[in-house]
Order: C-alpha cells, then structure tokens, then sequence
C-alpha cells in the first residue's frame, strides 16, 4: 500500500477564536513549483495560509497570514466564533499570484457568548418523536406526579488510563491505579454500602472508564496490589511501635492501621475485584454506570479520520456491556469534549446523554430557556446535561471550596518524603526514589509550613457540617429555581472521583454525609441520575450544544497547544493507516489477525487524553511522552509487518502480554464510514 507524497494540511479547533494546522509540503511538491514558476521562484515567492468562510455553500475569505517557510504548524487566530472555516495553504508569487498546494478539512468553531434564538421546542426523547414549539399539556401529563420541588445529580467520573507494566519491577505509574483504589474507590464502596445496610435509598452516577475497567480486573495488577496493600499495613505497625511514645501520632498510627485493614476486607469481600461491587451497586439500582470511549481519547481531535472516533466508542460501549452485562444509558464524553459531529455516532450506539460543560449549555442554540437546570436535546434525541457552577465551586474552588479546610488532612506531607531512608526504604520505590505512603500526620493548617497535627474526629466533624452545608445549598438553590420554572429542574454536579478520596481525603465521608442528609424529607430535592431522571421527564427542549469541554477556559486548549500539538500529526497519520489496514484485510489469516487487533489496541492507547494533559501541566511529561512514542513505534513497526507480509510472531505475543487490553477487540470497527 504505497503512501502518496502529496501535500497535506490538517486543521483543528484549540477555541472559538483559535486555530491550529499542521501540514507537509514535500520536496518534490516544491521541486514541481520551482520548474513550473523557475529558478529563484521559491526565493521571491512567500509562504501563506488564506482563510476561508464557508456559509450556505458560499466561501468568503477571512484573512490572509504570512508564514514562516520553514514552519510546519500554525496557530490561526478569528474575530468569530460560529462559522465553518476552512484553510488554503499555498505561495503568493511576485506578481501576487497565489499558487495553491493543499485545502484544509472544514471545522466548525463554538460559539463565543448566548444564542440570540429564544425560540422554544419541545422532543419527546423516550418516543423521538419530531420537535414541536408547544408540548405543554403532553409534557404534563407525561411527567405526572413529583412530591418534590427538583433533583439534583451527583456524578463522579472514575478514570485512570492504562498503566500496566510487567515489563518494570517496579513501576512508579502503577501506584495511580493503588492509591486510586486504596483512597478512593474502595472507600466509596464502602460508603455505598453503609447507605445500604443503614436502608437509606439513594441515587448516584458514576463513568467508570474501558481502561479503568480493565485494570481493576487484571490480575497481574490485583496481585500487585495485594503486595502494595500488605505493605501499607506492615508500614502502619511499625508506625505504632515507632510512635508507641507520642499520644498524638500513635493514635494516628493506629487509625492509619485500622484503615488499611478495613481497606483489604473490603477488597476480600467483593473476591479481589471492585468490579464486583459496582456491579451489585448498579443492579440493585443504586448506581447508574455510564460508559466512555475506549482508551478516553479527546474526541474532537481525533474527527479528522472519523473512523477512529466512531471506533473509540464502538471498542467502549461493547467493553462496557461485556462487563456491567447490559447497555450504557449515557456517557461520560472524554473531558466533557463535545462537537457538532459526535451527535449522529452517539445515536448509532444507542446513547441517551452526556454529561456536558456549562458552556455547551449557556451558549448552545437555541438558547436554552432554563440554563443548565433542565437537560436539552440534539435533534435526533440526544441530550446533553449541563454541569452546575455553584455546586462545583463549592467543591472545587482553590479558594473557599471545601477541601482546603484548614481542618482536613494535609495532603502533601507524607511520611514517605520525611522519614530516614534506612526506615522508608522498603515502602518506597525500589530505585530509592520517595514517594507517598499513605500516611500523612498533619492537617492543612493554614498557609503556612509549620502544620499542625491531624486530628480525625474534627475532621470528620467538618465532613459532616460541610456535607449538611452542601444539602442545604442544593435545598436552597432548588427552591430559588423552581419558582421559575414550569419544569422539573436538576442540578447536575459532576466530579471527577479520585478528587474524593485522594486530594480531599475526608471526600468519601462528604459524599456520605451529603446522600444522607439528602434522604431526608425537608429536602426540597431528590437524588437522582441523568437516566432516571429522563425516564420520568422525557420532554426536553431541543437545542444544538456549544462545542466545548470541562478544561481551562472551557474549550479544547488544554489538549492541543504549543506545548504538545507534536502529538496530532503521528495520531492522525496513524488512524489513517488503520483505516487503509481495516479496509484492505478483509479475511486475515489467524497471524494477521492477531497483528491488526494488536495495532488498533497500540492506536487506541497513544490516543489517550491524558498524555497531552499531563504534558500541558507539566508533570510526569518524560512517561507521557514515551507512552505516546511506544505505542506510535509499535503500531508504525504493526503497520510494517503487516503490509510486508513479514509479521514477527515472537515480537507480537511480547506486545500482546504488555499492552493486554480488550480482549475480544475488531479491528474491522475501523473500515470506513460509507
């Protein structure tokens, strides 16, 4: 399969006045310019990007930008927002004269500020039935009874992407996955359980991502951590001898002690695997799990080659059913990263809703009449429900939000970092390298280094005034709304997990507290989830969500920037390639077959989001960079073999073992979209 060395450019969208290209002029494309114009013409001719509009078919030019010759990507900055933009890469000659190389694909840019379009209507989601301006008697009727005054939505969305890795003795990134497990999710799950034994009905939502699915059944990595947790338990009774002295730190010794043993029952009870758990939590209708693409890749990026978006999902939402044993009712798109193009895929698989930012809410058209209190739907029945500002500050703000109580522990002073090594070092990395352990003795304070003891019984006080103050913030905010409203609203707070747990260690008590006092009767809410609450409210106002995400300044600028746009071209090039592979190889032989299945895994784990964000914040960005590299270098070596009928099987089942992922994986999801 010959590779055309033609021109190219690709054009993506950082925000609603930002864009980025990337493209290749090949010396053989400059060597035809120079015959056809003559020698001297690359000297005295300049490089340009021209900007196009594109409106009902009609193209009108924006701008023209002078670029240096010798760059190979570019940052177009607009006036607007909204439009379809497309881009012409060529050399305007002396006589200005441009002579054209390559067109772009065409992206549509969000929308910057409110729609302008108030006009109203109404889609029936659970019948699709067409939009119509006024439903009101149906809608009623429909909706019947509701004792009270709203619901509100809790959602937490568990993701760790795949770190696996049997090849290393001691690999650093597999702690994500342990402290993840021992901090967060274990706890969680045993908050879901007290609830249940303490007959408090309730309701919560959870994304409980492919890769997280995966690694939380390995049993390599179960194993692992086994040995992790084992070894947090012996750290804590040496910690009680070695404290036995002060009153104050061997209380927490012993607390510490207790934990990790609670922790490991837990983990014996639902047999090893949490999987378990969330599964009995969501049959018996506790739970709603919702799905996300495969390897969470950040969807918008990758729509250059369609297939490999459409196939980041088919790979998800199949996982997802293999696991929980029925389909997913919504989805947790990646980074909340929504664009026009999602909604007819997201339709294909069945998906009844996202979970969206407040931007592609508050700016979507026609503008929604109750902001991001009720849920809005695509044309074709797919509803988007719009995160609630308040609640998140609440939470998530670094300056009055609840976890930087000065009463919480203190999450950056661990025993790992300050004890000697000859005592540490069998708890830490086997290099030498501190780390955490789990065990920190000091509260947050105040801004200042001379922290003071933890104490945990003041800080489960303030769990439980600060999980009663967020019970009577949603009461109040439900109240306020709903005397303005001639629906049901919701408020829909959407977390990610291992915020509760792991950065705010007293989350998973906040999150108790929170349901418990939720359950009681003078709430003027219910909980609820997304799912629930459109099987009791199917008429949803239609309306085209704002393209956007969950990150900085609500748009994809996180993701693709000077920092790490590097990545695109390979991830793109690649999709390309596996397509022109799913294509080709109709009726594999097994060999083959192994190798294709092996190369759409190695695409699907380079594409995951976090890489780009752990290199935009600047943190762990050598792995990331390598996870990006390997997984480029095995596929391109995949790719090779294939097509040179030269498959190297010892090297393939070496690939196999490592990057073990979806078992039952097709590579044929990736033939083109007709």
């Amino acid at each position: 399969m010959p590779q055309i060395d033609k021109p190219k450019i690709v054009l993506m969208v950082q925000s609603a006045n930002t864009l980025f290209c990337y493209y290749n002029i090949s010396p053989i494309t400059l060597k035809e310019f120079t015959d056809k114009y003559g020698e001297g013409s690359l000297q005295n001719s300049k490089a340009a990007l021209k900007v196009y509009s594109v409106d009902n078919g009609v193209e009108k030019e924006l701008q023209t930008i002078f670029i240096d010759p010798f760059a190979d990507n570019w940052y177009i900055h607009l006036d607007k927002g909204d439009i379809d933009v497309f881009v012409k890469l060529g050399r305007y000659l002396e006589n200005n004269t441009f002579v054209e190389f390559a067109v772009s694909n065409i992206v549509t840019t969000p929308r910057l500020g409110e729609s302008e379009d108030r006009r109203v209507y109404y889609i029936d989601v659970s019948e699709q039935q067409i939009p119509t301006k006024d439903n009101n008697e149906k809608r009623e009727d429909k909706q019947g009874a509701f004792m009270k005054k709203g619901y509100v939505a809790l959602v937490l969305h568990s993701h760790i992407p795949f770190i696996r890795h049997p090849e290393k003795e001691d690999a650093l990134e597999e702690r994500w996955l342990f402290e993840a497990m021992s901090e967060c999710y274990i706890p969680l799950i045993g908050v879901y359980d007290k609830l249940i034994d303490e007959h408090i009905d309730f309701k919560i939502t959870m994304s409980i991502t492919p890769t997280l699915m995966a690694m939380l059944q390995d049993p390599y990595l179960n194993n692992k951590y086994i040995v992790y947790l084992k070894k947090s338990i012996e750290l804590s009774e040496k910690e009680i001898v070695r404290n036995k002295n002060n009153k104050q730190l061997s209380k927490l010794a012993e607390f510490y002690n207790e934990r990790f043993n609670n922790i490991y029952s837990i983990y014996k009870k639902y047999d090893y695997n949490l999987m378990n758990a969330f599964k009995k939590f969501d049959k018996l209708g506790y739970l709603e799990i919702i799905t996300c693409s495969a390897t969470h890749g950040l969807l918008p990026l990758l729509s250059v080659n369609p297939e490999t978006v459409k196939a980041q999902l088919a790979i998800g939402i199949q996982y997802y059913m293999d696991i929980i044993g029925h389909e997913p009712k919504g989805i947790w798109l990646p980074e909340c990263a929504y664009a026009y193009s999602l909604d007819s895929v997201l339709k294909e698989f069945g998906i009844r809703y996202f979970i969206s930012e407040n931007k592609a809410i508050v700016n979507a058209s026609q503008r929604p009449k109750y902001g991001t209190y009720a849920p809005i739907s695509t044309s074709n029945g797919i509803c988007a429900f719009g995160r609630d500002m308040e609640s998140s500050y609440q939470v998530w703000s670094s300056f009055n939000g609840y976890p930087g109580d000065y009463n919480y522990r203190e999450f950056y002073r661990d025993i790992g970092y300050e004890l000697p090594m000859d005592y540490i070092a069998p708890y830490i990395d086997k290099k030498g390298i501190r780390i955490d352990t789990g065990i920190k003795y000091y509260r947050v304070t105040g801004n200042t280094e001379n922290k003071d003891y933890y104490n945990r019984e003041m800080a489960m006080k303030k769990a439980k005034e600060h999980g009663e103050h967020f019970a009577n913030s949603r009461h109040n905010q439900i109240n306020t709304v709903s005397r303005n409203m001639d629906e049901v609203p919701i408020i829909v707070s959407p977390y990610d997990t291992e915020l509760f747990g792991h950065w705010w260690f007293e989350g998973p008590n906040f999150i108790y507290e929170f349901i418990k006092k939720s359950s009681e009767q003078w709430t003027s809410y219910e909980l609820t989830t997304p799912g629930t609450y459109l099987e009791e409210h199917p008429f949803v106002q239609c309306s085209r969500p704002c393209p956007s995400s969950w990150g900085e300044n609500s748009d994809y600028s996180v993701w693709v920037n000077p920092s790490n746009d590097w990545i695109y071209r390979d991830l793109h090039s690649c999709g390309g390639k596996m397509i022109r592979l799913a294509n080709t190889y109709k009726e594999p032989d097994n060999l083959e077959k192994r190798a294709l299945n092996q190369a759409a895994r190695e695409l699907l784990l380079a594409e995951s989001s976090d890489w780009s964000f752990i290199i935009k914040n600047n943190t762990t960005v050598q792995y990331a960079a390598q996870r990006i590299n390997t997984h480029i270098e095995r596929f391109n070596k995949l790719y090779e073999e294939i097509t040179n009928e030269s498959i190297d099987e010892k090297n393939l089942c070496i690939i196999e073992d490592l990057d073990n992922i979806f078992p039952n994986i097709d590579y044929k999801l990736y033939r083109s979209i007709n």
